[in-house]
């Protein structure tokens, strides 16, 4: 672990969302800016999906009686995929 004096982005919150924003959030500042010069910093005050994040079934599914839920479980699952 190495701690430096300033950061571009902080992300509070190590669980399935938080994990998934700063990877989401590195890939976009690299891609837009070319370098690896921008930082991002995930802070989580215990252990990285130890929390609610831990405890979820994990299941998405798109049989779903709401068609925008059903488009929606499927571009989750797409995302996940590329992550």
């Amino acid at each position: 672990l190495t701690m430096t004096e300033s950061v571009n982005t902080v992300i509070i919150g190590g669980g399935v969302l938080g994990c998934a924003s700063a990877i989401s959030t590195q890939k976009r500042l690299r891609k837009a800016n070319g370098n690896n010069d921008d930082s991002v910093c995930l802070v989580e005050k215990t252990v990285i999906s130890s929390g609610i994040s831990a405890r979820h079934s994990g299941i998405v599914r798109s049989a779903n009686a709401v068609a925008r839920a059903a488009k929606l479980a499927k571009s989750a699952t797409d995302y996940w995929k590329n992550l």
